[in-house]
C-alpha cells in the first residue's frame, strides 16, 4: 500500500489545536478476555513503543461498538442488550441508557451516532433502524430515562454509523431518485442537526455526481473536518477528501490519492494525522501503520492484537462527568 499525491494542505492541517489525545483500541488477552486500552497519541505518532493503559470499563461485552467521543465522553453501544453507555475514561465515571426497545424487523440492525448539542448542552445517542418500510429514528439524551422517536430518516439505507463534526451527525446513506423516469440509487451524506432534529443533504466532492462508477465508501473526521473516501473502481484508486468549511461543497479539498482501493473499505481506516511527522496513523486488518509524508514510507506501529472488526477511537482527556 502506498499513498501518493499529497496536497499542500499540511500547513492548514497542522494549524489545528492539539491537546492530549489518546487512541483507544480493543483486543483480547491470552485468556480471550475482551479489554480496552489507551495509547498516548504523541507516542503513536512518533512510532515509539507506547506504554498502553488498560482502561477500567465495567460493562464490557464482546463486540461492543465504540461509537465515538465528544469532549472526552466516549459512547459505547451494546447491540445485544440494546443500550448505550456514556463513559469518561479519564474519570472512570459512566452512565447507562435504558434499553432501546427497538421495534425493528428481526435480523436487521440499528446504525448509531453519538454527538453533543452545544445549544442545549446535552449529549445524545441516535439509533436509525428499518421498520414498516421506513428508516425510523430514536434519540436518547444523557440525563433522561427514555428514547424518543423523531422525524424519519430521509433515506432507505444507512450502511454505517454516523460521525460527529461541526455540531452535526453525518451519515453515509443510499438515496433513490427518479431520473428520466428511471430510478437511480446514489450515495449521499445526510447531516443531522441534533438541536433542531432535522436533516440536510451535503453534496459530495468533485465530479462524483458525473461519474456513476464512483462510490463513497467511508466517512470519518480528520483534524475536526469531515472526511470522505471516494472509490473509483475503473481507475483503481481512492481519493481522500476533506471538507475544510463544513456544509460548503466548494471547500471539499482532495488531501491525497491512494492507489490501493482496499483502503476504502471497512478493514482500513485513517485514524489520525500527526503533527510532528506529518503522517497518518492507518489501521488495516488489525495492524496499525504510520505513513510518513517525508519519505513516502510505512512503518508498523508497536501495537498488537487489535480486533479486526473494531475501529480505534481517538479521545481527549476531560473531567466532564456523564453521571447526571
Amino acid at each position: 500500500m502506498q499513498i501518493m499525491e499529497f496536497s499542500n494542505l499540511r500547513s492548514q492541517i497542522c494549524q489545528k489545536t492539539f491537546t492530549r489525545h489518546h487512541l483507544m483500541t480493543s483486543d483480547m488477552d491470552d485468556s480471550r478476555k475482551y479489554r480496552l486500552k489507551a495509547y498516548p497519541l504523541l507516542s503513536v505518532s512518533d512510532a515509539v513503543p507506547a506504554t498502553a493503559t488498560q482502561l477500567e470499563y465495567p460493562l464490557i461485552y464482546e463486540r461492543d461498538q465504540i461509537l465515538g467521543s465528544c469532549n472526552g465522553i466516549v459512547c459505547v453501544a451494546n447491540r445485544q442488550g440494546g443500550f448505550a453507555v456514556f463513559w469518561n475514561p479519564s474519570t472512570r465515571r459512566f452512565k447507562k441508557s435504558p434499553p432501546l426497545e427497538n421495534p425493528r424487523i428481526p435480523g436487521s440492525y440499528a446504525a448509531y451516532g453519538f454527538g453533543y448539542d452545544h445549544f442545549a448542552d446535552s449529549y445524545n445517542v441516535v439509533a436509525v433502524f428499518w421498520y414498516e418500510y421506513k428508516m425510523r429514528v430514536k434519540v436518547h439524551t444523557l440525563g433522561t430515562n427514555c428514547w424518543r422517536m423523531i422525524q424519519d430518516f430521509p433515506s432507505f439505507c444507512v450502511p454505517q454509523s454516523a460521525v460527529f463534526v461541526s455540531g452535526k451527525l453525518n451519515w453515509l446513506a443510499l438515496a433513490s431518485e427518479s431520473v428520466a423516469n428511471l430510478q437511480r440509487v446514489r450515495w449521499v451524506i445526510i447531516s443531522q442537526d441534533l438541536g433542531k432534529e432535522c436533516y440536510q443533504e451535503l453534496l459530495l466532492p468533485g465530479d462524483y455526481e458525473d461519474d456513476g462508477g464512483k462510490q463513497a465508501t467511508n466517512l470519518q473526521v480528520l483534524k475536526d473536518c469531515l472526511c470522505v473516501y471516494i472509490l473509483s473502481p475503473r481507475r483503481r484508486i481512492c481519493d481522500i477528501w476533506l471538507m475544510m468549511e463544513y456544509g460548503r461543497k466548494e471547500s471539499w479539498t482532495k488531501l491525497f490519492t491512494v492507489p490501493d482501493p482496499n483502503i476504502c473499505f471497512s478493514g482500513t481506516k485513517i485514524l489520525h494525522i500527526s503533527k510532528e511527522d506529518e503522517g497518518l496513523v492507518v489501521k488495516e486488518h488489525g495492524i496499525l501503520y504510520l505513513y510518513n509524508f517525508r519519505d513516502n514510507t510505512f512503518k508498523i506501529l508497536p501495537i498488537r492484537n487489535i480486533e479486526d472488526w473494531t475501529v480505534p477511537v481517538v479521545y481527549v482527556e476531560s473531567l466532564i462527568s456523564p453521571c447526571f
